[in-house]
């Protein structure tokens, strides 16, 4: 139960600041934002299926976070630039 309540955490998190912004915003909800919101909720959730194997076999959840940082920011740039309205 811990370990699942530590994954809920990051995807959630995602789903929050998406809806959150677009209502702030007052965006209407139309195919683009539906298509980032759905790639972003995939990638969020297997970053942390992929984090919280690698805390399982590192034993450290720290640990596991630096060492797999770097791949998910460079992910997540590559990807934002290129959903980025030109």
């Amino acid at each position: 139960i811990k370990i699942a309540s530590i994954g809920l955490i990051p995807n959630v998190l995602p789903i929050i600041g998406v809806f959150g912004g677009l209502g702030v915003f007052g965006t209407d909800v139309n195919l683009g934002a539906a298509i980032v919101a759905s790639s972003a909720l995939g990638m969020i959730s297997g970053f942390t299926f992929h984090l919280l194997y690698l805390a399982r076999s590192v034993g450290n959840l720290h640990r596991a976070a630096e060492q797999s940082a770097s791949g998910f920011i460079l992910t997540m740039l590559t990807l934002a630039v290129g959903f980025c309205p030109t």
